[in-house]
């Protein structure tokens, strides 16, 4: 038996390597060769291989199912494909090309020994997309199928990441652990989970019907727009520009309560707040907004509006600096307020219960919170710096009151507490 027979090597894969070593760097081509075993990518760290139309690579998983590249880069150029049909094979310590018409089957990626990335610009990624450990996919186009098995098209564990412009998904996607995913531009499927301690960014692109997300994780919206029927039923939302899609809703699903913090964007009509805490400083929020479950008292949860003014029913109300103003009325008064973030009005029906219009039940909180960062406004009329608060400040500084205490060391009444007043009166107040 000759050397070349005993390592598998083909007389066309030598050439090709030869070829490539001449041109200052180990390369195989596929066709003519095929995918040499993991010894070769160990005795020659950072090989290119490339798999032209027609050709195909199928790595040799071994016992543990697993493929080191040892640093090579893979191209799958148009025509050629990656296949394993029947199983998994992991792949790892690799660049993997994928270009517009070539095809991957049942790929996963891991990053377990050195770095692993996938570049998907075009091409068809069959029977799902998985990414472990710390690998890491640009998608720029392409297409991600279903698994035909009931799994996930696209399924991120451990502490992978992916950032999404272009190309589209057709089935589920699940993101958990602390995997990282981003998606500017394409389009994800109809059902995206998103648990754990993962992190879900959408600054553009779009999804589809379905999106949950539970446990710790965090789902930013910074652009584009959820699809229908997104729900928190735990983790923490936080909407700054985009928004969230029709009958959208943070509820409660047995473990700790949703937190939803919104400073700008939009929600669409049908937004349910049953449980949790929502924090809102700006943006807009649709019609029919529902506050606490229409079964009980609806309690549950807080809403929190930061707002420069309030009315309700055009009464201007009283608010006081940094002091919760609890919203009680539930008999279809108006309530209309100013947000503070972005000077957006937002105007809420206080109806008990109301099968067509806002409702806020009668358990459910809604605060009206006026923050005023302003230490010398010390009496009414508040937002005005006048005669009134020097003297309060004076009379307080006088007493021993808290009110004039305003510098360290707390409770004791110094030149210190006075130049802090100087300086918040000169300085005026913010809001």
């Amino acid at each position: 038996m000759n050397a070349l027979t005993h390592n598998r090597v083909s007389v066309p894969l030598l050439l090709a390597i030869a070829a490539g070593c001449a041109a200052g760097g180990v390369v195989v081509d596929i066709p003519p060769g095929s995918l040499p075993g993991e010894a070769f990518f160990s005795a020659n760290p950072g090989a290119t291989v490339n798999v032209f139309a027609g050709g195909s690579m199928i790595p040799d998983g071994g016992d543990d199912g697993g493929f080191t590249f040892y640093g090579a880069t893979v191209n799958i150029e148009s025509g050629g494909d990656a296949g394993f049909f029947t199983f998994d094979i992991f792949m790892e310590d690799v660049t993997f090309n994928l270009k517009p018409g070539g095809e991957i089957v049942r790929a996963v990626f891991v990053g377990g020994t050195g770095t692993t990335d996938v570049v998907m610009t075009g091409g068809k990624a069959n029977r799902g997309l998985k990414l472990r450990g710390n690998s890491n996919a640009v998608i720029s186009g392409g297409e991600i199928g279903p698994t035909g098995t009931g799994a996930p098209s696209f399924h991120l564990e451990d502490t992978a990441t992916v950032s999404m412009s272009g190309g589209e998904s057709d089935d589920d996607a699940i993101i958990e652990d602390s995997s990282v995913f981003t998606l500017s531009g394409g389009s994800l499927g109809d059902w995206v989970s998103v648990k754990d301690s993962a992190v879900f960014n959408l600054t553009g692109g779009t999804m589809g019907r379905f999106t949950s997300v539970s446990g710790d994780a965090v789902f930013n919206v910074a652009g584009g727009t959820t699809g229908w029927d997104f729900m928190a039923s735990s983790g923490t939302v936080n909407i700054t520009a985009g928004g969230l899609g029709f009958n959208s809703a943070i509820v409660n699903g047995g473990g700790d309560d949703p937190v939803l913090n919104m400073s700008g964007g939009a929600i669409d009509s049908n937004f349910r707040a049953y449980d949790g805490v929502m924090n809102v400083r700006g943006g807009a929020i649709g019609d029919r907004f529902r506050v606490g479950r229409p079964t009980g008292d609806g309690s549950g949860v807080t809403v929190n509006l930061y707002v420069k003014s309030a009315t309700l029913d055009t009464t201007a109300l009283p608010l006081v600096p940094n002091e919760p103003f609890e919203v009680t009325a539930r008999g279809g008064e108006f309530l209309s307020v100013v947000l503070v973030e972005d000077d957006a009005t937002l105007g809420i029906t206080m109806n008990q219960f109301s099968g067509t219009d806002d409702y806020v039940r009668s358990g459910a909180e809604l605060f009206l919170i006026w923050e005023v960062d302003c230490d010398a406004d010390l009496v009414a009329p508040f937002g005005v710096l006048d005669l009134a608060d020097i003297g309060a400040f004076i009379a307080g500084f006088t007493s021993g009151d808290p009110i004039a205490d305003l510098a360290a060391p707390s409770g004791v009444f110094d030149l210190a507490d006075i130049g802090a007043f100087l300086d918040a009166f000169t300085t005026g107040c913010g809001f």
